[in-house]
């Protein structure tokens, strides 16, 4: 009897042990083919794209593989547990935005008006895609107890594959254009990555990681860049030390990283031959490379409008027809585009993020300093340049996904200790 016990609980404890070495491949295979595909995406945008100094390129392959990662995060969360959470007003926001640019599509589809259909098919599908990756990345962490090495793997490889891109569109600006310095808008790219270092656990990478993203911001020349990443980092400082104290600590590192900073861009600025100084001339400011006067037409036009075309706008790509590039502001961008509801519905969705940054704050998680420089990224960026057509827009959902669940968890165990006390 005591035999057939032991074998009964021996076969239990195998089947329990090939369940999980099971569930530890399934788990590789995905991460690595997440890993490929957005490798992928991210060569075939760069080489495609006028921002690295390319002109009326293909962008076919990139929209291919945005609907190929769509897929594969649509199937991951198929196949898995989707826990609810905090974020359930988040998933309204982002289904209530996918929603509304599909209705705005089909207002205009129906009242004749030309669309490109490969612009507006690539904008559905990246609104649908942050539905996805928010939930996705707070899956994966809910299915896995919480281990976040494998996505913060395939997300610190991604920082190192845009590092080599951006040296890459570098080169080809250079080139084809025949300048000694190249202006790089793929700079915001690795801006965004920096929250996702200040999560890496071993000091001296983080350190090495967060450096060379500050280096390459600091290089490339890209005014919304140079601001934009001091600001991500007094955020994030500010908030911690509000969580922690130690505000003389956070006065003498902030003066450190200034002169460093400083005595960096006097170096910078030397060996471009003063094309960086150059790029900060009242005149130059106050154009703000043409912003000034898209923004006055964008407004001009919408101000001319009859009472539906205010409240619906004038669909995706829209602005691109009419002044040859995007706005470079993503509030007015949303209202030029997709009327004063859309616009609505992109604030609301800022503000509902703050809201749960200041939930966490009041619970006292300390994972909302990560959360605030990242939120910090998306104003100045929704300010300075574009947001919503953007295929990093990804990571950054992906990121708040990951950030909900970290601050949620920090939040329950806490409870669970003062429960016990």
């Amino acid at each position: 009897m005591i035999s057939l016990i032991t074998k009964l609980i021996t076969k239990e404890v195998n089947l329990f042990v090939l369940g999980v070495e099971y569930m530890k491949l399934r788990n590789k295979i995905f991460i690595i083919t997440l890993l490929l595909s957005l490798t992928l995406l991210a060569w075939f945008d760069v080489t495609s794209s006028n921002q690295a100094g390319l002109k009326n390129a293909d962008r076919g392959m990139a929209h291919v593989f945005i609907a190929l990662s769509v897929i594969i995060h649509a199937l991951y969360l198929f196949f898995h547990r989707v826990p609810t959470s905090r974020g359930n007003t988040i998933n309204r926001s982002l289904l209530f935005i996918f929603l509304w640019f599909c209705f705005v599509d089909f207002v205009h589809f129906v009242s004749g008006i030309s669309l490109s259909f490969s612009s507006v098919g690539a904008m559905l599908l990246l609104s649908a895609w942050w539905f996805l990756t928010y939930n996705f990345t707070y899956s994966y962490l809910s299915n896995n107890r919480g281990n976040l090495k494998p996505l913060l793997f395939v997300y610190i490889s991604m920082f190192v594959i845009w590092v080599g891109l951006n040296l890459y569109a570098r080169a080809q600006i250079i080139t084809n254009f025949d300048r000694g310095n190249a202006v790089t808008g793929y700079a915001y790219y690795l801006l965004i990555f920096i929250p996702y270092l200040f999560l890496i656990e071993h000091k001296k990478l983080k350190i090495l990681l967060i450096a060379l993203s500050a280096i390459m911001v600091l290089t490339s020349f890209k005014r919304g860049t140079m601001v934009t990443l001091p600001i991500m980092l007094f955020t994030y400082g500010f908030i911690h030390t509000l969580q922690r104290g130690g505000v003389i600590k956070f006065i003498n590192r902030s003066l450190l990283v200034g002169a460093v900073a400083l005595v960096a861009l006097l170096y910078i600025d030397e060996a471009s031959d003063g094309f960086l100084s150059s790029r900060f001339t009242r005149e130059e400011l106050a154009s703000g490379s043409g912003r000034t006067e898209y923004r006055d037409i964008a407004l001009r036009v919408v101000g001319e409008r009859g009472f539906i075309d205010f409240f619906v706008g004038s669909g995706h790509g829209s602005s691109v027809n009419l002044i040859g590039t995007g706005i470079h502001n993503e509030w007015l961008e949303f209202l030029f585009s997709f009327g004063v509801i859309g616009l609505l519905l992109y604030t609301f969705l800022g503000l509902k993020f703050l809201r749960q940054g200041y939930r966490y704050y009041r619970l006292k998680s300390r994972y909302v300093s990560h959360m605030m420089m990242m939120m910090a990224y998306f104003y100045m960026v929704s300010f300075f340049s574009g947001f919503i057509g953007v295929y990093v827009t990804y990571y950054f959902f992906a990121f708040m996904g990951i950030i909900t669940y970290l601050n949620e968890r920090e939040i329950a165990l806490t409870d669970k200790v003062r429960q016990i006390r």
